[in-house]
C-alpha cells in the first residue's frame, strides 16, 4: 500500500526532528493536476502557499521535475526554492540553469533522433493528437490525446526500435509519454542523492506520483539505511507517493500501489531501475505499462 504523508504524524515528527531537514517534490501529478497538454498544467495556490511556508521552516525545499528547470520555476513561482529539471539533467542556481556537461554533448544526437521519429510518426492516423515536447536535453512524445493510447504507445516504441538515429540513446517512459534521452544514468534518484549530500540532510521527505519517481524512492530507502533493515545513524526519511486523478484514465494505478512494496536495494547505484535493452536502444519500461485502464 502507498503511504499518505498526513496519515503518519509520528513519522512526520520524527523526520522533522532530524536537522538539517528537507522536502523534495515532483510537479506534475503531485502538486499539479495532470493536464491534456504539459502547457495546460498549473500548480494550485494552496500548494504554492504551502511550499512557501515550508521553505521558511525547512533547510531545503527542492522541486525535482521532468520538466526543464526554468519551466518548473515558472509553474511553482517561488524563486527561492531549488529546482532540478529534466529528471536531473538540469539544475538552477541563482536564477541560472546549469546543464549536465555530458548531456549537453548529446544534444544534437537526441534532437536529430526525436525529429526523425516525429517525421515518421506524424502521418499515422492512429497518432493524431501526438504532441512533441522539446526539453532541449530530451524530447517527450505525449500520446495522451491519441484515439487509442495503448496502440499509440506500441506504434511509438516499434518505430523507435527501427530508428537508426536512436541507437545508443536511452528511451524512458512515464505517464502516457515516451522520452528520448541521452544515455546517462541520471534520474530523480541521483538528484536526491546529490541534493541530500550537498545540504547535509539528516531528515528528508520526497513526494512523487509516477514511475519516474521510483528511482527517488529507492534512493531515499538506501539513503536512510533500509538496505540493512535499519535506519542509518541519525537519518530519517519518508517517501510519500501521491495520487492525482488523470482525466484521460490512469494505466499506472496498480503500479503506484506497488511503489511501497518493492524490495529495498543496495546503495551505490544498485537501487535504480535497471536498463532494459530494446534492441540497440537502452529502454526503461515500467512493469504493467501495457495495461489499459
Amino acid at each position: 500500500m502507498t503511504k499518505n504523508l498526513l496519515h503518519h504524524p509520528d513519522a512526520i515528527t520524527e523526520v522533522l526532528s532530524c536537522r538539517p531537514c528537507g522536502l523534495m517534490t515532483d510537479v506534475d501529478g503531485t502538486i499539479s493536476d495532470i493536464a491534456p497538454r504539459p502547457s495546460d498544467a498549473i500548480v494550485s495556490d494552496s500548494c504554492r502557499t504551502g511550499l512557501a511556508a515550508l521553505a521558511g521552516s525547512l533547510d531545503l525545499v527542492a522541486v525535482v521535475s521532468g520538466r526543464p528547470a526554468q519551466e518548473a520555476l515558472r509553474m511553482v513561482g517561488l524563486p527561492d526554492l531549488v529546482y532540478v529539471g529534466d529528471h536531473g539533467l538540469e539544475r538552477m542556481r541563482d536564477g541560472k540553469v546549469f546543464i549536465d556537461p555530458l548531456a549537453a554533448s548529446y544534444q544534437e544526437k537526441v534532437r536529430a533522433a526525436a525529429m526523425e521519429l516525429f517525421w515518421v510518426l506524424s502521418p499515422k492516423p492512429d497518432l493524431e493528437g501526438l504532441f512533441l515536447e522539446d526539453k532541449k536535453q530530451s524530447f517527450s512524445f505525449h500520446y495522451r490525446q491519441c484515439p487509442d493510447p495503448v496502440k499509440a504507445r506500441r506504434l511509438i516504441l516499434e518505430a523507435l526500435s527501427r530508428l537508426d538515429a536512436a541507437r545508443g540513446l536511452q528511451i524512458t517512459e512515464a505517464r502516457r509519454s515516451v522520452e528520448v534521452r541521452p544515455p546517462l544514468e541520471v534520474n530523480k534518484g541521483t538528484a536526491l542523492e546529490a541534493l541530500s549530500a550537498e545540504h547535509g540532510l539528516r531528515g528528508l521527505f520526497y513526494m512523487g506520483d509516477d514511475y519516474t519517481d521510483v528511482s527517488a524512492f529507492r534512493a531515499l530507502r538506501a539513503w536512510r539505511g533500509d538496505v540493512t533493515d535499519k535506519q542509518a545513524p541519525g537519518r530519517r526519511g519518508f517517501p510519500a507517493p501521491t495520487h492525482r486523478p488523470d482525466p484521460i484514465g490512469n494505466e499506472y494505478a496498480k503500479g503506484r500501489d506497488r511503489l511501497e512494496t518493492s524490495p529495498p536495494t543496495a546503495p551505490g547505484g544498485q537501487g535504480r531501475p535497471p536498463l532494459r535493452s530494446g534492441g540497440p536502444i537502452a529502454r526503461r519500461q515500467p512493469p504493467g505499462i501495457d495495461e489499459a485502464p
